[in-house]
């Protein structure tokens, strides 16, 4: 059998300080099936219960964070769908809706992020309805739909 080597090592000797950029060094994914979201106040972004947690292993990785879950609303002018890093907001979507009838969307969006920390880092999605519309509603996860946000760590 031919003996495998990976930038001249053996391969019980790889690490990821070994592995070229654009390498995926792990993956890790958070899913949300047991819970619909629905705002609880107006005009002001909540957790939607969608979240992941990683540690990447350099400080000169990127995390590449992608999340989908579904959405219905009746009667609203718009809802936003944002990413956070820990705290701090890093990406945001935004549907449209019109009408006096449910309709559906899909809250997704993919994002390219620069931690610069090996320290854990912890990605959430949050959802924010405006409140211009009287009798509106919006349900995250509607149905119980799986959601889900998955990070991979990619070598820099």
């Amino acid at each position: 059998m031919a003996l495998t080597r990976i930038n001249n090592q053996a391969l019980t000797n790889v690490t990821s300080a070994g592995l070229p950029s654009g390498t995926v060094l792990q993956v890790v994914e958070g899913r949300s099936a047991a819970q619909q979201f629905k705002p609880t106040a107006l005009d002001t972004y909540q957790d939607i219960g969608l979240s992941v947690t990683i540690t990447p292993t350099s400080s000169s990785s990127k995390i590449f964070v992608t999340f989908t879950t579904g959405i219905v609303a009746n009667n609203v002018n718009h809802l936003n769908t944002r990413l956070l890093r820990d705290s701090t907001p890093i990406h945001h979507t935004m549907q449209y809706f019109s009408g006096s009838h449910w309709q559906g969307a899909n809250g997704a969006s993919v994002v390219l992020d620069t931690p610069s920390t090996t320290s854990a880092v912890t990605y959430k999605v949050q959802g924010f309805q405006d409140a211009n519309t009287a009798n509106s509603s919006a349900i995250w996860q509607y149905n119980y739909a799986v959601a889900s946000i998955i990070a991979m760590e990619i070598a820099g």
